[in-house]
């Protein structure tokens, strides 16, 4: 079967746009075709190869939510530090125990590691080169890394951080979000095991 990529319109007869509910804030829409005509005037770029146009677009959405993930990771990141400083157990700062320490390094990790595949993918995307392997390792490897590190945020910071008035929430919400959205972590190890002949 063929794959076209198409132009329509709101107003275009059998189109529907329906509102999403979703957990990070954003406005998404589920869009809904019935009987849809489909003439040449609406294709775009050659018939039966809208796999190809649209394929470069959805790595750089992939790369986008990547670096949104990490830029989220690292004010995580940059919030657990600031409260470890400040909130007092045991007539201390918590952060003078080990066991903060070790999971604000953790943090750390995470965030600095998804960083660096990121910026490992978007300058291969940038320098012209085959570029698929590298943002489905980076948009695998930096969901999972980011939303444990706000997972992680949660258990340094505590009770604090579930309140409505507190943004790591928001944060993790966003995170969870941008994992999924441009394909989630499973569907990228496919294409980094395809890469590498195991599929």
């Amino acid at each position: 079967m063929s794959d076209h990529l198409c132009l329509l319109g709101r107003e275009d007869e059998g189109f529907t746009l329906l509102s999403l509910e979703v957990m990070s804030g954003e406005k998404l829409f589920e869009v809904a075709l019935h009987d849809v005509p489909v003439r040449e005037d609406m294709l775009l770029g050659p018939a039966g190869k809208g796999w190809e146009f649209l394929a470069p677009v959805l790595q750089r959405g992939a790369l986008a939510r990547c670096a949104e993930m990490v830029g989220c990771a690292q004010r995580i990141l940059d919030m657990c530090v600031d409260y470890a400083k400040v909130r007092e157990q045991s007539g201390r700062p918590i952060g003078a125990f080990q066991a903060i320490q070790h999971h604000c390094a953790d943090l750390l990790r995470n965030v600095e590691g998804s960083r660096y595949i990121l910026y490992k993918a978007a300058w291969s995307m940038q320098a012209g080169l085959e570029s698929t392997p590298d943002v489905a390792m980076a948009k695998a490897h930096v969901s999972d890394a980011c939303l444990w590190v706000a997972r992680q945020g949660h258990q340094i910071m505590g009770a604090i951080s579930y309140c409505e008035e507190h943004p790591l929430h928001l944060f993790h919400k966003r995170i969870q979000a941008a994992g999924l959205d441009f394909g989630d972590a499973g569907l990228h190890l496919e294409t980094v095991a395809q890469a590498i002949g195991l599929v």
